[in-house]
């Protein structure tokens, strides 16, 4: 469906419904728009790419013991904060390079941020996982990467010559392997 015709379609259905309604209209037509959305798959794909990067637990990953992201299910007092707008699904904790990202990010993109009161003053973002495009999860993701790693391990890795991953996981797989012994 192109773009335009989800504006039509919008604009149509928008036009007779409730502000709720629309609210979700919009939400659902982002989505198609910016592609499939997120699932802890991706999360796990996207990460595992990332230099020394390990999932010390299930859907926790750390960078040289620096915790980078993380499996956020909400706590009765995070339920008691956000009240009856607190989100529901699968929930994503992501470290952010400053409170000024966070700010950034929280009043960009309400829908697919959010944080709770026990994360004030902490730069880290909770994400609704359903809500975030894929596109969007790899620069999330990566940025804290970026903010967490050693900085040889950074260092090594911007300087590295980009990759295709399927290209790459494929040499892997095909190259024969060398026997080391030598002829004497």
């Amino acid at each position: 469906m192109s773009g335009s015709a989800l504006g039509e379609l919008g604009a149509q259905v928008g036009a007779r419904s409730s502000p709720r309604r629309r609210v979700a209209l919009a939400a659902a037509i982002g989505l198609l728009q910016s592609g499939t959305v997120a699932t802890w798959a991706n999360v796990r794909s996207i990460l595992r790419a990332l230099p020394e990067t390990v999932e010390t637990s299930p859907r926790s990953w750390r960078v040289k013991n620096k915790l980078l992201a993380w499996e956020r299910p909400l706590r009765r007092a995070d339920l008691e904060a956000l009240g009856k707008g607190a989100p529901t699904g699968h929930i994503l904790g992501a470290w952010v390079p400053d409170l000024d990202t966070k700010e950034a990010l929280l009043a960009a993109q309400p829908r697919v941020y959010f944080t709770t009161p026990h994360f004030d003053g902490y730069a880290a973002v909770l994400v609704r996982l359903a809500a975030i495009g894929s596109a969007e999860l790899r620069r999330l993701l990566t940025e804290a990467w970026l903010n967490r790693a050693p900085v040889r391990t950074r260092r090594a890795y911007l300087e590295a010559p980009p990759r295709p991953a399927k290209a790459a996981a494929a040499r892997r797989v095909a190259a024969p392997t060398r026997s080391r012994s030598r002829k004497k």
